[in-house]
């Protein structure tokens, strides 16, 4: 590694460990400022170090080819360990066998934190230095924003329509016609219950309830069991954005009603955007969850089901295989989120593939993106369900590796009715400062309904007159076709 590489690696460390620092709460109200000074003191040694010999690279304008027997270094960040473990060894063994294939590559993994995948990657995008290829929420937004801040480049300008054909998810992260993040695996929200608890408490254990109704008498006999009646953690924050993605679809027309409230043609305290804060209210009140559940974080809430101490649980489907270990697939059912309107959004099944992204600085992209595409090989897609027990997102995974019916049941309900999820339809700033912070308050019965949803819509409002970067693209976005 060179020296410039090895000092903006290490400047970067220090970045990543500032932020993992940092509790969450923290990290939304003054990080904006410690931010600023470290991307600050970050360019200002990047700069100092820089090497001025230019690197030949191939780009989109120009025929120029790399070097084959230039030794490259690709640094990948990546996460995905507590949701499909095994990612690690999987990505390290296709990168082993990429430099088997072409010595003159070798990789740099490096795992990130989930509490700072978003901010270690503004970090070094503000300073044009970092990784080639980076791990990238879902889509949506998340894509979004880094394509509007020219921080990727679209993974189609350098792959074909063949082999792209075969890719699951693409729509969440297409923009002005391209493909912009790679799909990697694939994730959606799932409610989960534990039968033998549900007939310990004289509940049918093939009927779940299926309505608000029917879940908050459900959570009035499991109570009087002495069982809690749901699994959760609201310490950090996420699972609030769960429910919301599970509750707040449910009394929209579409889900893309989220983007009109983002840019002001709709309001978050609108009836049809807030009606979920009520339905969360009721539950919190009727004592659906466990005792701790604000003080314990999301995974933790999770391990509450994962240990047989709860009835039910809302996560996403990469806590599945680890229940069924656990409690026997005997055990484990599925159910719906219970709906509390007849909208037909409410039986739609939430879904995304996370993604991996070639950065706009990298001096690699064409040996990026050709590493990324020995990914979806057929034999590189089943290897990852076989040690993650989680599917890669191609069609082209051979479905008949999954023995478990639950996950099969599973399948068959995102192929019937996919959506894409909430959480990728507006602004981060909203969601983070906004729709999680209000859910923690109605856990923490710190707010009603009407000021959490006045909250967020707060919220929106100043977001959209602070004159936000590329709000006529976000515009373009939320009004596809006008």
């Amino acid at each position: 590694m060179s020296k410039t590489k090895e000092v903006r690696h290490k400047i970067f460390f220090v970045l990543q460990k500032y932020f993992q620092r940092k509790e969450i709460e923290m990290k939304r109200i003054k990080k904006q400022t410690f931010f600023s000074v470290l991307i600050i003191i970050a360019s200002f040694l990047i700069a100092s170090c820089a090497n001025p010999k230019p690197v030949t690279h191939v780009n989109q304008e120009s025929s120029e080819k790399e070097s084959v027997e230039e030794p490259i270094t690709l640094t990948v960040w990546w996460w995905g360990e507590p949701e499909a473990p095994g990612t690690g060894k999987w990505l390290k063994d296709r990168a082993d066998e990429y430099t088997e294939e072409n010595p003159n590559v070798v990789f740099e993994l490096v795992e990130q934190n989930i509490d700072t995948v978003v901010t270690a990657f503004k970090a070094a995008a503000a300073a044009k230095s970092g990784p080639d290829i980076a791990f990238l929420f879902s889509g949506g937004v998340y894509v979004m924003e880094d394509v509007w801040e020219g921080n990727i480049v679209p993974i189609s300008d350098y792959a074909t329509e063949e082999q792209m054909s075969t890719w699951i998810d693409t729509f969440s992260k297409t923009y002005d016609g391209k493909i912009w993040t790679m799909p990697f695996y694939m994730q959606s929200y799932l409610m989960m219950y534990n039968k033998d608890l549900f007939t310990k408490a004289g509940l049918d254990p093939e009927n779940p309830p299926s309505t608000m109704d029917e879940l908050l008498n459900a959570c009035e006999i499991l109570n009087r069991s002495g069982i809690a009646p749901m699994a959760s953690g609201m310490r950090d924050l996420f699972q609030g954005g769960i429910y919301y993605s599970e509750l707040g679809v449910q009394s929209l027309p579409d889900a893309y009603s989220i983007q009109r409230a983002t840019i002001g043609e709709e309001s978050f305290e609108d009836r049809q955007h807030a009606e979920w804060l009520e339905a969360l209210d009721q539950m919190v009140k009727a004592s659906c969850f466990n005792e701790d559940v604000n003080s314990l974080d999301l995974y933790s809430g999770w391990e509450v089901f994962g240990r047989g101490e709860a009835a039910m649980l809302q996560a996403n489907d990469a806590f599945l295989p680890v229940a069924i270990e656990n409690l026997g697939e005997e055990n484990v059912g599925l159910m719906r989120m219970p709906s509390y309107t007849e909208s037909p959004v409410s039986e739609s099944m939430c879904y995304f593939s996370q993604g991996l992204g070639i950065t706009s600085w990298s001096p690699y992209k064409e040996v990026a993106a050709d590493f990324l595409l020995t990914l979806h090989a057929k034999e590189n897609v089943d290897e990852f369900y076989k040690i993650t027990s989680i599917p890669f997102a191609n069609t082209n995974f051979d479905t008949s590796l999954i023995k478990s019916e639950l996950q099969k049941e599973e399948f068959e309900w995102i192929s019937e009715r996919p959506q894409l999820c909430p959480e990728g339809l507006t602004a981060i700033q909203i969601w983070e400062t906004g729709v999680m912070p209000a859910s923690q308050a109605i856990f923490q019965q710190s707010l009603s309904p009407a000021e959490a949803a006045q909250l967020i819509e707060d919220v929106a409002r100043n977001w959209r007159e602070s004159n936000p970067p590329n709000f006529d693209n976000w515009i373009t976005w939320a009004k596809p076709g006008e």
